[in-house]
């Protein structure tokens, strides 16, 4: 049973077939699906207990159908994270770069079309609209060269990708916003009555195409992001994670195991460094013995630092 206290990120991830109910009530469960309904309709005329019964309500009336979008959630949510990732470069990305690239069309030949009549609100709207495509396809770019493949490669995130994804959310979260402004412009894409065929299938496909990027920022906001940071290391093995990156930036970590030094007036047991490629840490060959002494990570993901000519060498000028 829904109550006010769920948020709407926790209703879509339970009850996919929602999404509907919410795009109708213009209520975003993907960017800011953290909040609880009672919070989300503030500023709305709506009643956050009636829109709880009728949720309840929707929720018994819409069962999971095949092929239906619900299915496909419950499928998502089942998948590893490398599939998750796989997924979503394969439907969201794919799919959203062929929308823009019709919208665009579209939207440039009524901006001329119908200039006269509706230029102000036009050419808002292709300003709008041309900086959110233009982010996204940064943002793609971002994902598909950069924070998947880390992600793929380190089943156990560090604190630097952990970051990396943040950046994604805050993203996410700009595009949420540019989004709103869209959607309060046209009205929620409603069209003049003088609309030509084009105008009309121009809001059409932005519609689509925006119900699109909402499911998609849900899965990775509320799907795949949480579960992958659910796999760091806990607060001590993040903490030294902190501690390296300080270490780096001051320049002193060059020469010494950071954990055999820990006795005191002791040097290190071996002189030749490691360097976890999993959290970072710095290491002396005797205490890799049984994994990173930090995360744990297997002595494979190490990197000598004293291997001559090396482009990851932090002790080279």
């Amino acid at each position: 049973m829904i109550t006010v206290k769920n948020t709407l990120a926790e209703v879509v991830r339970d009850y996919p077939q929602t999404i509907p109910f919410f795009n109708e009530l213009h209520l975003d469960y993907c960017c800011g699906g953290g909040i609880p309904l009672e919070e989300a309709v503030k500023g709305t005329d709506l009643d956050a207990q009636q829109v709880v019964a009728d949720l309840n309500g929707y929720i018994a009336s819409h069962s999971t159908k095949t092929g239906s979008q619900q299915e496909s959630l419950d499928r998502f949510k089942q998948l590893s994270i490398p599939d998750m990732l796989q997924d979503l470069e394969a439907t969201h990305h794919v799919d959203e770069r062929k929308y823009m690239a019709e919208i665009e069309t579209d939207l440039n030949k009524i901006l001329l079309v119908h200039y006269v009549h509706h230029g102000e609100l036009l050419t808002r709207l292709h300003h709008l609209y041309g900086t959110l495509k233009t982010d996204l396809e940064e943002h793609f770019a971002r994902e598909e060269r950069l924070v998947f493949p880390l992600m793929r490669t380190y089943p156990q995130p560090n604190l630097e990708i952990l970051t990396l994804v943040q950046n994604l959310e805050a993203d996410h979260s700009a595009a949420g916003d540019i989004i709103k402004e869209i959607e309060a412009l046209t009205d929620h894409f409603t069209v003049p009555a003088d609309a030509c065929a084009t105008f009309k299938r121009t809001y059409q496909l932005l519609e689509a195409f925006i119900n699109d990027v909402f499911v998609h920022i849900f899965k990775e906001n509320s799907i795949v992001f949480p579960e992958y940071a659910e796999k760091a290391p806990n607060q001590e093995g993040l903490d030294r994670q902190v501690e390296v990156s300080l270490e780096k930036e001051a320049g002193q970590n060059s020469n010494s195991c950071g954990y055999c030094e820990s006795a005191e007036g002791e040097a290190e047991k071996s002189p030749v460094l490691y360097e976890c490629g999993n959290c970072g840490a710095l290491y002396c060959n005797d205490c890799a013995e049984t994994g990173c002494p930090s995360c744990g990570a297997s002595f494979s993901h190490a990197h000598p630092l004293e291997y001559s000519g090396s482009s990851w060498n932090p002790n080279q000028d």
